[in-house]
């Protein structure tokens, strides 16, 4: 709310459209900062069991594994994925690692917060140097879009899946299972709603030139 106060006090509205770079601080970055404090939050009142990080750290285990088998294959895109199986893995042994220097005596949620997030931070780069390319592909096609379809209904879905990919892991299974199919639904809603805005768009246009 602050951000968007501060972007139509100054008149900013848009600001992004000639400076793609603005779609991280303004969009993506509290979402992530918001995503990550709310897990923290509840991570202090709902102590997880270690059942549910074997789960986690088994089942990435065994997509590493198969991506980087795919990988030697020579699949295309599969080093992509492989990128955010293998990253999140160093998180035990750095905490290991770091017990054994004496910096952690206590693994507490915020502990494995913390190291998970610097265990990703080689992820977050690369997702970011991707969703930049997809930002300066995307901001000069919205000029081009006319005047049915407001860019920020689009830009806004982008940037809430890019804020989705670094902060998922933190909810639980099925909570992610639903927040996912809500997302996916939404984008369908909003995908359907713009289409027939276009259809009629286009109809009215060729009503307009018949003589």
């Amino acid at each position: 709310l602050l951000i968007i106060v501060i972007l139509v006090a100054f008149d900013m509205v848009m600001c992004w459209y000639s400076f793609p770079e603005l779609v991280f601080p303004l969009y993506i970055f509290p979402m992530l900062i918001a995503g990550c404090s709310t897990h923290a939050t509840i991570a202090h009142l709902h102590k997880k069991l270690n059942a549910e990080m074997v789960h986690f750290d088994g089942v990435l285990l065994l997509f590493a594994i198969l991506l980087a088998y795919s990988t030697y294959l020579g699949i295309a895109s599969a080093f992509f994925l492989l990128i955010h199986a293998f990253f999140p893995l160093l998180r035990d042994p750095l905490i290991y690692l770091l017990g054994k220097m004496g910096l952690i005596t206590r693994v507490t949620p915020r502990c494995l917060l913390f190291t998970q997030l610097l265990c990703t931070v080689p992820v977050m780069v690369f997702d970011a140097y991707a969703a930049m390319l997809l930002f300066d592909f995307f901001v000069p096609v919205t000029g081009r879009m006319g005047v049915s379809i407001n860019p920020e209904y689009v830009m806004m879905p982008l940037s809430l899946f890019v804020a989705l990919s670094f902060v998922l892991y933190t909810v639980c299974r099925t909570e992610c299972s639903i927040a996912i199919f809500a997302f996916l639904l939404f984008g369908k809603i909003d995908g359907s709603r713009e289409e027939r805005v276009r259809d009629k768009n286009f109809k009215l246009s060729s009503l307009a030139l018949q003589p």
